[in-house]
């Protein structure tokens, strides 16, 4: 990935999370990303010179019509700049960078058949999370929690994470203490 497509990411992320309009921003950048993955005629339209700046700059706002000024204003830039080629990339980075500021981690369980409530419930428990520093210290524990938890039409469930007081013994084994108080976010198990 280039130092350009960070930049540009960060800055439509920063401005995002600013204006408060993180997830709007995130679910018309993704339909778009998911609309140019999903028909190459598509993808080579934008990112491609196949047209004039201005006829792009029109397609994208007909595409966008009462879409997020923040986006729109992102994508008339990428265009002035001849950085639509990019453009899928600078997607990718911005959901990297969304997810990691959301709290976000995605995990995903293969299984040759549907998961029933008990095992979903069971493998919602089983996930226990460590952050570490960059020496690689503990800093804290974070588990899923059970209740509260949903399951979207695509088989992604959403379950919250919750902070727990640990403790690190001798042997270098660690006990999970209790929870914390904490507000959490809702991370998705794909």
């Amino acid at each position: 990935m280039s130092l350009a497509v960070r930049r540009y990411s960060e800055a439509l992320l920063d401005i995002a999370f600013e204006e408060n309009s993180e997830d709007e921003v995130y679910e018309q950048f993704g339909a778009l990303y998911a609309e140019m993955k999903a028909d190459k005629d598509f993808e080579r339209l934008m990112t491609e010179k196949i047209l004039s700046s201005e006829e792009l700059k029109a397609t994208v706002s007909k595409i966008l019509d009462g879409g997020n000024n923040y986006l729109l204003s992102f994508l008339m830039t990428l265009i002035d700049r001849n950085r639509m080629d990019e453009v899928m990339e600078m997607f990718l980075d911005f959901e990297r960078g969304y997810k990691e500021k959301k709290n976000i981690l995605e995990a995903e369980a293969v299984t040759a058949i549907e998961m029933t409530e008990e095992q979903i419930v069971s493998l919602i428990d089983a996930v226990r999370i460590g952050f570490m520093d960059n020496q690689n210290n503990l800093l804290a524990i974070a588990k899923l929690g059970t209740k509260n938890y949903t399951v979207n039409d695509e088989g992604v469930i959403y379950a919250p994470l919750y902070l727990y007081d640990f403790s690190v013994s001798v042997d270098g084994s660690i006990s999970m203490g209790a929870r914390r108080e904490e507000n959490c976010d809702i991370v998705a198990l794909p």
